[in-house]
């Protein structure tokens, strides 16, 4: 487009010398004046010649306010005065002008100058009518027919120009097929094919501009939403609606608010009339009771209303987007039901703490029932017993609330559900609509909640350990189905419920053993003082006087010498006779214990134990100082012991209960980390793979476009069949980008489909015989186009092992080797294409050991998982028989290279070298992987050298067999390529031109000026008249504004009209360069709005509104046309 420069003379004219010569009636507002909403007059600030000579439109807009004194009159001269004043909207613009008004019998305009002066001129509707013959000429403005004309009045009725009488329409600016624009779909087939002439709406062809623009868009919007049209709100909605809708559709398009939700109308028309009132959107959280499925749900809604005002100013419905937020609800108030289950100390408050955990949860548990079970034996068979120990919601006595059931022989209602409980090992639900559930144990109920009956009972069995001690019965929610949600709530609750019980049931059973330790310690303790009394008294008959006692079972008729030590048991003997010589020999005072010969009954374990006694002894000596006799008392202890070894059995048995407790809680944790890990790693994948998927596609889009609108500028434009070389450059260029993209595409859909395979063990290795240098060329002449487009020079040559061990057919898979020196070529192009020295070799070894030593020592090689139990597939028959080889690859490059730490996450599913690699040079973070376990299934190990700033080398071997060639092929070395491979000099984009429209890019991806995707773009807004500029950063993107026009005292720079953000950048990503575009505006460094839209794969709902929240104006997904693009950059631009 060419830019005409108007003379120097023109910029002295001014406006109202402009205005005074304009023939039309013509007034001027201020806007930034405070327009008084009780004040019925338009203040004009100006008015010209013409106006002048029309008092009675004149009086109208004037301070006097000589307005009318008709209700009718004034009701026209009140829209008139809110068109006239309100803020320039995208309400009042209608194909980027301000749709005209029709007041007076005139068609009036208007156009603001510097979002300040509103300028609203007047024309005449048209001629008046004329005899027959006669030419229509209208009269000339301010003439006096003109001025009698307008000031004798008119009766007909003010009004929009889109709201006129049917027989005063104009013909209709929209083409009479305006829904072939709506998108292509089963549901848009569906919209189409309703009768719409049976509804308030009427035919398809007679609605409303506005209602047809607001139609397009609802087609279009990826949310679930619906319109409310009219004053009768008659239902339209797009597909993502239908789940909201469920059964109501197909019924509910076209219906009005009355019919389609009949069950929440009133509710919701208060909130309508409260937006019309307030005339703003309106956003709320309510719950609703929906008919949807056959049955009044529970549901709860975060949505909002949107009013949507006609070209009148009126408003003529309502956009509603709605989010469903009833699974999210319900299971918070589950969760809070869950937590509210606390442990009890013992089993009698265990019941009641139970029930008042249910009581704020009067929804989900309507009712409940707790039972406690016993079970005993009676006439040699087993009887349980339940007894009612709670109840919520139903009084005691009914059906479902018994004090006492025998279930096993009782015949009362719930009995049978208490079996099949017990039977099935876990909680139950019975319903009421297979009859499993009898009606009589629901009637007589006052229900909690709703009111309404429970349509299923679920009996949970309340378990410590291995035995069930009770049962809860709890009503289900009426109003919402019982789902797998539900069923895991049900499932929680029963395990969270056995878990207390059973913490409940063991404090018990311990203070039970410790008042039975107290009371056996007491009576031991009082046995031991008559004892240590009696036996003191004996002096120098102990051994006689201790035998005679039943605790030790000897005969009192045995004396003779050390006869005592026959009651010790075996294993204590030269413990005691060492205790005795301390006694008899040393002389000193002794307390020890034994064990004796003699057992005792543990009546609760059932077993016999040898007995334990404390023996406490002293000598007493003669005058001659020789021993007289041993005196002492013993005392019974076996009691003392096994409570000792209870407790220890306790406190180990809690110790190793608290540990699996605490492994268990580490493990789920761990778990939950990894299950997480694997989440975040799978949506990074999905995030990266749409990434790599959407540019490319974006980029053929616009090179096909740019093939198909030269081609077609050529056709209309040449006379001649000569074709110009710039025409066949440009289109050779575009169609190059078109193959490199579709390749790149075409290896992200390979990685994927191979991964698949991997999961599902399908990846097999087929040998064939081979020459490992034609399968390197094959693979290599893939990349012919790129290496020359990016100006990297190749290399392949046969390292000096290769020929030493003769190696020249084997048997190998082609495809898979194929497949791994694919991935490991486009790491090597990524990582070298952006570098001052751009160079690749690729060379190829061999060997007969494993791993190939060869020339390259410094390989670290990644050793292959579980190899030791791996089949060596080359022992299969159809490997041949011949002598096994190593065939080893390497591909090494003038890339940046890795450090240490980076090189850690290599060859992992979904790992890139750094967080920061995908977006510097893209990905999927799957080749490196892929190229591992193909590998290893080949026999094979994959390794690497890197030094960081120095480059990588990428090597891997895999096993095969020596081969004979096939038939009718003659055997040849292969041939060692020495010469550097030399691509084709890369091209650089043109030179942009000026135009009266200026835009700004960023550049995609952080990548270089010649990025396909990029300069793709960057010549189709050229081609559509704009100025392009690219920044490869955010932060060179700040540096460039500075340089505009848009910068604080920089009026005469570089004109910006828009920023195209890309959110993947290097250095400084989309975002944060957004976020700091808005903070200069917003201190006033930038002097005004600079419109900004993300250009972006990042095509996910949360990322779209991310992008929006950072302070992006609109968000343009790809794949895109540029047409679309243009259309975005339309609405944003504003008049000046």
């Amino acid at each position: 487009m060419v830019s005409i420069m108007a003379p120097q003379v023109l910029g002295d004219i001014g406006m109202i010398e402009l205005l005074e010569c304009d023939p039309r009636p013509t007034f001027i507002l201020d806007l930034e004046r405070t327009q008084d909403p009780y004040d019925d007059c338009i203040h004009s600030v100006f008015s010209n010649a013409s106006l002048q000579l029309l008092p009675r439109i004149l009086s109208l807009v004037q301070a006097r306010g000589d307005i009318p004194v008709d209700a009718d009159e004034r009701g026209q001269y009140s829209v008139f005065k809110e068109w006239a004043t309100s803020h320039p909207t995208y309400e009042h613009m209608e194909d980027g002008y301000t749709i005209p008004f029709e007041y007076q019998d005139l068609i009036w305009t208007s156009s603001t100058l510097r979002k300040r002066w509103r300028i609203i001129s007047g024309s005449l509707i048209g001629p008046k009518k004329i005899a027959a013959g006669s030419s229509p000429s209208p009269p000339p403005a301010g003439s006096q027919q003109e001025i009698h004309d307008i000031n004798k009045g008119s009766p007909a009725e003010s009004r929009g120009v889109g709201a006129r009488k049917e027989d005063e329409k104009r013909p209709a600016r929209i083409h009479p097929t305006w829904v072939d624009d709506l998108p292509m779909s089963e549901h848009v087939q569906f919209f189409k094919s309703t009768d719409w002439s049976a509804t308030p709406l009427g035919p398809l062809e007679t609605w409303s501009g506005c209602l047809r623009q607001m139609t397009r868009l609802l087609m279009s919007d990826s949310r679930a939403v619906c319109l409310f049209w009219g004053p009768q709100r008659v239902v339209l909605y797009n597909e993502s609606y239908i789940a909201v809708a469920s059964m109501k559709h197909p019924g509910l398009m076209g219906a009005t608010l009355e019919k389609a939700w009949a069950e929440i109308a009133e509710e919701l028309e208060t909130v309508f009339l409260d937006s019309e009132r307030l005339g703003r959107a309106t956003t709320r959280e309510d719950t609703f009771y929906l008919q949807r499925h056959g049955y009044l749900e529970e549901t709860f809604f975060s949505y909002s209303l949107i009013p949507v005002r006609a070209e009148n100013g009126n408003i003529e419905g309502f956009y509603n987007a709605a989010f469903e937020t009833t699974k999210q609800k319900i299971w918070e108030r589950r969760t809070s039901t869950l937590l509210s289950t606390v442990s009890a100390p013992d089993m009698a408050s265990y019941w009641c703490e139970v029930m008042k955990g249910f009581e704020s949860n009067e929804r989900d548990i309507p009712l409940a029932v707790i039972y406690s079970l016993e079970t005993h034996m009676h006439d040699n068979s087993q009887m349980s017993t339940i007894y009612l120990q709670a109840a919520l919601g139903v009084d005691e006595g009914h059906p479902l609330a018994l004090k006492c059931v025998n279930i096993m022989q009782g015949s009362e209602a719930i009995s049978p559900l208490l079996r099949k409980t017990i039977s099935s090992n876990g909680p139950t639900v019975f319903q009421r609509d297979d009859g499993s559930l009898p009606e009589s144990l629901l009637q007589g109920i006052e229900w909690r909640g709703f009111g309404e009956p429970s349509n299923a009972l679920a009996v949970l069995p309340l378990t410590a350990g291995e035995a069930t001690l009770g049962f809860l019965l709890i009503g289900l929610n009426p109003r919402r189905m019982y789902d797998d949600d539900y069923g895991g709530f049900v499932q929680l609750l029963n395990r969270q419920l056995s878990t207390s019980l059973t913490s409940a049931a063991l404090m018990e059973q311990a203070k039970r053993k410790q008042a039975e330790l107290s009371k056996d310690l007491a009576e031991g303790e009082s046995r031991f003082k008559a004892l240590t009394y009696f036996t003191l008294a004996l002096v120098g008959k102990f051994c006689t006087q201790m035998i005679h006692y039943g605790m030790t079972g000897f005969s009192k008729d045995e004396h003779s010498e050390m006869a005592f030590m026959d009651v010790v048991m075996d294993d204590d003997r030269l413990y005691v006779e060492q205790e005795w010589y301390n006694l008899s020999e040393l002389r000193l005072k002794r307390t020890f214990e034994m064990r004796l010969a003699q057992k005792w009954h543990h009546k609760e374990s059932g077993t016999w134990k040898h007995k334990w006694i404390i023996a406490s002894c002293g000598p007493d000596e003669n005058e001659d100082g020789s021993l007289k006799s041993v005196m002492g008392s013993i005392t019974d202890i076996s009691l003392l012991k096994q409570a000792q070894e209870d407790a220890l059995e306790r406190a180990t048995l809690s110790e190793q209960l608290a540990q699996s407790q605490k492994d268990a809680n580490e493990i789920q944790v761990r778990s939950r980390i990894k299950a997480e890990e694997a989440r975040k790693s799978m949506e990074k994948f999905m995030d990266i793979t749409s990434h790599e998927m959407r540019n490319p596609l974006s980029a053929i889009l616009q090179s096909a476009d740019g093939i198909s609108s030269s081609l077609l500028e050529f056709q209309a434009s040449s006379k001649t069949l000569a074709v110009s070389d710039e025409l066949v450059e440009s289109n050779l260029e575009a169609i190059q980008i078109i193959t490199l993209c579709a390749q790149h595409q075409g290896r992200i859909i390979n990685d994927v489909l191979t991964l698949s395979k991997l999961d599902s063990a399908m990846l097999l290795v087929s040998p064939t015989p081979t020459q490992p240098p034609v399968v390197v060329r094959g693979a290599l002449k893939m990349f012919e186009g790129e290496l020359s487009s990016h100006g990297i020079e190749l290399e392949f040559s046969l390292e000096a092992s290769y020929k030493r061990f003769g190696i020249d057919w084997v048997m190998i898979d082609p495809s898979r080797v194929t497949q791994i020196l694919v991935n490991l070529m486009t790491n090597a192009i990524k990582f070298t294409q952006s570098g001052e020295k751009r160079k690749i070799k690729v060379s190829i070894g061999g060997s007969i050991s494993k791993p190939p030593n060869g020339e390259r020592v410094n390989l670290e090689w990644f050793p292959s998982r579980g190899i030791g139990s791996k089949k060596d597939l080359t022992v299969d028959g159809e490997w041949g028989e011949e002598e096994p080889v190593f065939v080893y690859f390497a591909v090494e490059d003038t890339g940046r290279g890795l450090s240490t730490e980076e090189k850690t996450r290599l060859f992992q599913r979904f790992a890139q070298a750094n967080p920061r690699t995908h977006v510097k040079y893209g990905g999927s973070g799957l080749g490196l992987f892929i190229s591992r376990e193909l590998t290893e299934l080949h026999g094979g190990e994959i390794g690497l050298f890197s030094e960081a700033g120095k480059g990588s080398t990428f090597a891997f071997y895999v096993k095969g067999r020596r081969a004979s060639p096939p038939a009718g092929t003659m055997t040849q070395q292969a041939k060692v390529q020495h010469e550097p491979f030399q691509p084709r000099s890369p091209k650089r984009s043109k030179t942009v031109v000026s135009s009266e429209l200026s835009h700004r890019s960023i550049g995609h991806g952080g990548q270089s000026k010649e990025d396909s995707s990029e300069r793709v773009l960057g010549k189709q807004l050229e081609k559509a008249g704009c100025t392009v500029h690219v920044a490869n950063h955010g932060q060179e993107a700040l540096d460039f504004l500075q340089q505009s026009n848009l910068w604080r005292d920089n009026l005469g720079g570089v004109s910006v009209d828009f920023v195209l953000m890309d959110l993947e950048m290097p250095i400084m990503d989309g975002l944060t360069c957004t976020r700091r575009i808005r903070e200069l505006q917003g201190q006033g460094t930038l002097i005004r709005h600079v419109p900004v839209i993300a250009v972006t794969a990042n095509a996910r709902t949360e990322q779209i509104e991310t992008s929006m929240a950072a302070g992006m104006d609109d968000v343009m997904p790809k794949p895109f046309r540029v047409s679309e693009l243009l259309t975005k950059m339309k609405a944003l631009k504003r008049p000046e």
